[in-house]
């Protein structure tokens, strides 16, 4: 999703435990140091990880749990600690396998075409910078990002991906919850 999402903790920052999904992608570079030792033919995952686009692409799924099926399942089928779990001898295994190269790029290249193309947005108000602030106490994104236990959450989702397809500077705003 290219749109952005702000969550305010309802409990102390100190209580809450870090969430790669809510960092940026510096914070995670030092807190998850794997990632700086994927072979430079796989830094895509990378890029596809840190952006939801990949929760609606059954194909980018696909590239994940190529990686390593049964971990992606005990991440709950989250990227981002899939990559910090994998083993180094695993991604470079990865590196060295031309049909799985294949498919990450052409994956990356249906990822670069969704974040670059022309938007209804960007048709039609080019010249705005005014950014919509979009509230809401769940957002159903993804299983691997518990924050939403039913129809607000879904609906809230829903709604972040289309202002995403429409290429609306949309801010999704809501309550990070201890829990989920």
């Amino acid at each position: 999703i290219s749109s952005t999402i702000i969550f305010i903790p309802l409990m102390p920052k100190a209580a809450l435990e870090p969430n790669p999904l809510l960092l940026s992608r510096e914070s995670c570079e030092k807190l998850f140091p794997a990632i700086e030792n994927i072979p430079a033919t796989l830094l895509k995952l990378n890029d596809i990880a840190q952006n939801y686009w990949w929760a609606w692409s059954h194909e980018a799924k696909d590239v994940f749990q190529r990686i390593d099926r049964n971990l992606w399942e005990e991440t709950n089928q989250n990227p981002i600690l899939l990559l910090n779990k994998v083993s180094q001898e695993r991604f470079n295994e990865l590196a060295e396998q031309a049909d799985y190269i294949s498919f990450l790029d052409f994956i990356y290249d249906k990822f670069k075409e969704y974040m670059n193309d022309k938007t209804w947005y960007s048709t039609n108000f080019s010249e705005r910078r005014e950014t919509i602030a979009y509230f809401s106490m769940e957002y159903g994104i993804h299983e691997s990002f518990p924050i939403y236990c039913g129809g607000l959450g879904v609906l809230s989702g829903d709604h972040l991906k289309s202002a995403s397809d429409l290429g609306l500077p949309l801010v999704g705003i809501g309550l990070l919850y201890q829990q989920g």
